[in-house]
């Protein structure tokens, strides 16, 4: 028991001593998203769906505010009254729905723009990576890193060459 104890802690020394030899780098999906020309482009579309999204239901609400205000019209009947308030209760129902769903298409929306930018940014992380000598090269959204010397960070070198990939490409759209 104490020789296999030995021998584990041997090879976590060794590891250790062979991580600490290797170069270990990382890079923020966050900064090329918002700073890339790609990515810049990204948040523009995904804003422009999210103010569209809010336009339609400003208006649907607008709907409902004047809905509400003709039910409280004291010249109306008992009839007419419950006719309006159905009608009100269909608006809301209308507006959740709504709401729902663009949440649903947007969170798609985004994701399939965010899943799309990763494929194209992958093999430049890769190639930089590769070109460098890095061993590893962590994204700090999905590491739970709590510090890294931000010599480490290849993000400025990422963004930079998926602009002149991007933009050589002449895939601007």
């Amino acid at each position: 028991m104490k020789k296999q104890l030995g021998v584990l802690v041997a090879m976590i020394m060794l590891t250790g001593l062979t991580l600490a030899a290797d170069k270990i780098g990382y890079v923020n999906p966050a900064d090329i998203l918002q700073n890339s020309i790609k990515g810049k482009e990204v948040v523009s579309r995904l804003k422009s769906l999210s103010d569209n999204n809010q336009k339609k239901l400003d208006a649907m609400q607008a709907e409902l505010d004047k809905l509400q205000k003709e039910a409280m019209s004291p010249a109306l009947t008992a009839d007419v009254r419950e006719k309006k308030a159905v009608e009100i209760q269909n608006k809301r129902t209308s507006i959740t729905r709504f709401v729902e769903d663009a949440q649903k298409t947007m969170e798609l929306s985004r994701q399939k723009e965010f899943d799309k930018l990763q494929q194209e940014i992958n093999p430049i992380i890769q190639q930089i990576a590769v070109a460098e000598g890095y061993t590893m090269v962590f994204d700090v959204s999905q590491t739970g890193i709590a510090y890294a010397n931000p010599q480490a960070d290849i993000t400025p070198k990422v963004i930079k060459a998926f602009d002149a990939k991007y933009v050589s490409a002449g895939t601007k759209k």
